[in-house]
């Protein structure tokens, strides 16, 4: 009988079944027990909402509550790759239409994910390195692809309206891109966390209101609303900066309610 990697003793409905949800999503094998059970002294990763006196290990994951899953189970992934302290991490962006973002701690990929829109993109970016700095006590270099300067400076901005403290650099895309297919932007965001790069601070954030920037933006904001319009003054008024995204789409569908 093989041994188990992952086992998930959690006590919360709820969050046992959103922890479930999630890990069948990465394709992680897991047995269902209780803690204290035998089972337990032989599993490599221990998911459990609560500790009983006795019972720390290193081997044991808290999850605190369902906000706290995804932490939970980026901690399951550096655990189940033998990962040690001291950790060096990296969040690579591959900036388009869709995003590619890639955790990479100790030079090993961790996880990957897509994201929508530059203030998504942001948003995962923030949550990851929350949880770096919560879990394994490390700030992660965010490295950026500048193969699309105009969703580079969009990602930029996102982030720079939720936070100020992050070390960004810039990567140059060349050989970036080595796969087809629908995942080819999470390979490329690997290939970008890995590839130093040199700083963000001197790049500045603004964009020319060109014809292909608008009918780009025009595009981007159809995908993120459903089909709805957006006018031209809207467009350059997102290109210079005046608004975000966040905010024009948020504006959109106020109005559609």
């Amino acid at each position: 009988m093989s041994m188990p990697g992952v086992v998930v003793a959690v006590q919360s409905p709820k969050t046992r079944f959103m922890l479930i949800d999630a890990l069948d999503a990465l394709g992680i094998r897991f047995t269902m027990c209780e803690l204290g059970d035998a089972i337990c002294e032989i599993a490599s990763v221990i998911l459990s909402d609560h500790l009983e006196s006795g019972t720390l290990s290193s081997r044991i994951i808290l999850v605190r509550d369902d906000t706290d899953i995804e932490g939970a189970l980026i901690a399951t992934l550096v655990n189940l790759q033998g990962i040690d302290a001291p950790f060096s991490a990296s969040l690579g962006i591959d900036p388009g239409l869709r995003f590619g973002i890639a955790l990479v701690i100790n030079g090993l990929l961790i996880n990957t994910c897509n994201a929508s829109s530059p203030g998504e993109a942001a948003d995962v970016t923030m949550r990851w390195s929350s949880i770096l700095r919560e879990r394994f006590g490390c700030d992660p270099i965010i490295r950026v692809g500048d193969g699309l300067r105009l969703f580079t400076i969009l990602f930029l901005r996102a982030l720079q309206h939720r936070s100020n403290m992050a070390r960004i650099e810039l990567v140059d895309e060349h050989h970036t891109t080595l796969t087809s297919g629908a995942n080819n932007d999470r390979s490329s965001a690997a290939l970008i966390a890995q590839r130093q790069g040199h700083p963000a601070d001197d790049l500045p954030l603004t964009i020319e209101a060109k014809e292909g920037h608008i009918r780009l933006m025009k595009r981007l904001f159809g995908r993120l609303t459903g089909g709805s319009s957006l006018s031209t003054e809207e467009a350059t008024l997102l290109l210079a900066g005046d608004v975000t995204l966040d905010e024009i789409v948020g504006h959109h569908s106020s109005k559609n309610e």
